[in-house]
């Protein structure tokens, strides 16, 4: 039998019991516990994953419903869609209808809505798992996709890679379980939905697509290619919109980054990066779960070639990242799941020890991270402290304008209108490097500090936040607004050239701070 007739299978192919899959007993517990611990790390775990997270899509969504925001370069330059922002500004304006007008409100009201989205990625680990190889196996990956660090530390945060983490894996689901209208329609349609939201994936979906195209055929087809059309209009109508060009945000980012090597502004890591890091941060169960993906090899070869060239095409760019490479962690885990339930292991004990030392492996692993992304160890402590910092200003309702004087806190590393929820001023470390701090502290009626260091003329301590010092003018401060202050960085890669031409046509108006 021809391993492409494991995908797409017709309705009737599985009419054995396979098509309405049985369900675990403790199945909803369990998803019910992750989601209660995806809110503990999204309420004391919120540290940024990259700068990104913080001005490339929280504070754009603030700017959209409130009018003003940090713009950085990406959004002057037109490289990036307003998929993500537009959706969570749609959020934003859900929760002021509610009353959640105070920023430790409407954020905590996001970060439950994104770690209700998460969960649909331990969902589909187990439902493809069950497909896949057997119920235990598929128990094992629900645990692996509930409780995983990577999964809990990420499920808040609304970053592309992130996101399209849970759609590809649902695309392999979907390929691998009987053919319905619905499911096609779903395919074509989540299958652009990724490339909208990261199309640096396009060698994986490239392949996906194609193996849909050899499969379907009539309805089905045209159902799959309805989907792509409608997910591409629309990814396509948004740049159209906000920039002014078809798909512009996705053409320049290509040619800024592939033409220009934009990235390597960001620094270079070594060839084996990825192989370190996903082996490092997994306790070694990553290469464990590519022996498990090996027993699968006759079922999912073509899924798991186009992974492993997706993988690899993450390589071109001489900036690396784990995030960027993180979607494969998951069919990882299901392989380290198959392993663990393949008959050879079970020996003279049975078939528990040796799911019992995977989950006891997995925790371990987890236990460790989760106490670095907790901060019962110390790990990224400027962020965090700088975090606090600024929910302690969003919480204080005398703000007029606010300065950092916080070397060690650069303003990619702080929150920024969307932590603070008030039209002042807000002076972040290196935003303006020529504005002078004379100009930053007339109109401040709060400034930060390095912990230590000499109070500053006219002010006194209020707070102290770990490695930083929250200080408030003695003297009231005239409420001036935003008038004349830069919200646009002045910061730009140095590659990008002066006479550079964007393909969208409504960038300068960024320019000017729209």
């Amino acid at each position: 039998m021809s391993v492409m007739t494991h995908f797409f299978p017709p309705p009737a192919s599985m009419g054995t019991g396979r098509e309405k899959a049985v369900t675990w007993r403790f199945f909803w517990p369990v998803l019910l516990v992750g989601f209660a611990l995806r809110l503990v790390f999204a309420q004391w775990a919120d540290l940024p994953l990259h700068p990104d997270e913080t001005y490339q899509y929280h504070e754009q969504a603030y700017r959209l419903v409130h009018g003003y925001g940090l713009i950085p370069w990406e959004y002057v330059f037109g490289i990036r869609s307003w998929l993500i922002p537009l959706c969570l500004a749609g959020l934003l304006v859900v929760a002021d209808a509610l009353g959640l007008d105070q920023p430790h409100e409407y954020a905590f009201f996001l970060k439950t809505v994104l770690c209700l989205i998460s969960l649909s990625l331990p969902i589909a680990m187990y439902r493809l798992t069950q497909v896949l190889w057997n119920e235990q196996a598929a128990i094992l990956s629900l645990l692996l996709g509930c409780f995983w660090h990577h999964f809990l530390y990420v499920a808040h945060k609304p970053m592309p890679g992130i996101l399209a983490m849970y759609g590809l894996l649902w695309l392999v689901l979907w390929m691998v379980r009987p053919q319905t209208r619905a499911r096609m329609f779903a395919f074509g349609l989540m299958l652009g939905l990724v490339f909208a939201l990261r199309y640096q994936l396009v060698p994986v979906l490239g392949l996906l697509w194609l193996i849909a195209l050899y499969r379907l055929r009539g309805g089905a087809l045209g159902l799959m290619l309805l989907g792509n059309a409608l997910a591409l209009m629309l990814a396509g109508m948004l740049d159209w919109v906000f920039w002014g060009g078809f798909l512009s945000s996705f053409i320049d980012n290509f040619r800024l980054n592939f033409l220009y090597d934009i990235a390597s502004n960001f620094g270079e890591q070594e060839v084996l990066f990825y192989a370190k890091r996903l082996i490092l941060e997994s306790g070694g169960l990553f290469a464990i779960g590519l022996i498990g993906v090996a027993l699968l090899w006759g079922r999912i070869w073509p899924v798991a070639v186009a992974m492993a060239i997706g993988v690899l095409a993450f390589h071109i760019p001489a900036h690396k990242e784990l995030r960027f490479v993180l979607w494969i962690m998951p069919l990882a885990l299901i392989g380290g799941a198959v392993l663990a339930s393949w008959p050879g292991l079970r020996g003279v004990r049975g078939s528990v020890a040796a799911p019992v030392l995977l989950c006891l492996w997995a925790g371990v692993v987890t236990v460790g991270f989760s106490a670095r992304y907790l901060g019962v160890v110390p790990w990224q402590t400027p962020l965090r402290d700088g975090a606090a910092v600024m929910h302690a200003l969003g919480r204080t309702p005398d703000v007029t304008g606010v300065a950092f004087q916080t070397p060690s806190l650069p303003w990619w590393h702080t929150p920024g209108y969307y932590a603070l929820g008030k039209p002042v001023p807000l002076y972040l470390w290196g935003w303006d490097p020529d504005l002078a701090e004379a100009t930053q502290w007339a109109r401040s009626s709060h400034i930060v500090t390095e912990a230590g260091g000499a109070a500053p003329d006219g002010y006194s301590q209020i707070s102290r936040h770990g490695t930083f010092t929250l200080w408030q003018s003695e003297t009231p401060k005239d409420a001036v607004g935003l008038e004349g202050f830069p919200l646009k960085t002045p910061l730009y890669p140095a590659p990008i050239p002066s006479d550079y031409q964007t393909i969208g046509q409504r960038t300068p108006l960024m320019l000017e701070g729209w």
